[in-house]
């Protein structure tokens, strides 16, 4: 059995987020393709700014929430274990990368979907929703953005 905190989950996805803006970004420099490179530019970007809103998540939560324990989170998630292994971007072109990058936002709304259903108290519940509202928004947004890149 696995125990962890609402702390422990939130730094995850924040660093989460800071090692696809990384990737992203250094995956962007090795594409042949203008459009692939320009979408792995700007996904990286928004990859940053995911990580900034789940930092202020954590620093404008409640210490005592914050602090509050989820129990075998991590071994019942597979997309915590095993994300890395989807995320190889080399070779890609833009629709693949798009794609994956869809999924893998999808992968992440599910956690959190996950998480507030299984939350012990209507505070854990809302914060898990709103960091799914919050993703499911960015998503929307970014796919909405990229649709412009066709035209390029």
């Amino acid at each position: 059995m696995t125990l962890e905190t609402i702390k422990d989950i939130l730094d995850w996805t924040r660093q989460l987020h800071e090692e696809l803006a990384r990737l992203y970004r250094d995956s962007s420099g090795e594409s042949d393709d203008e459009k692939t490179r320009m979408l792995m530019t700007y996904v990286a970007d928004h990859q940053e700014r995911l990580a900034e809103a789940i930092a202020h998540y954590e620093k404008d939560s409640t210490v005592t929430m914050m602090d509050s324990w989820i129990q075998d989170y991590v071994e019942k998630n597979s997309f915590m274990q095993g994300w890395r292994n989807a995320m190889n971007l080399a070779g890609m072109n833009f629709d693949q990368v798009l794609d994956n990058t869809v999924k893998t936002h999808q992968q992440l709304i599910g956690l959190y979907e996950d998480l507030a259903e299984a939350s012990k108290t209507e505070r854990m519940k809302e914060l898990f929703e709103n960091l799914q509202n919050l993703e499911q928004h960015e998503l929307m947004r970014m796919v909405h953005t990229t649709e412009r890149f066709s035209d390029i």
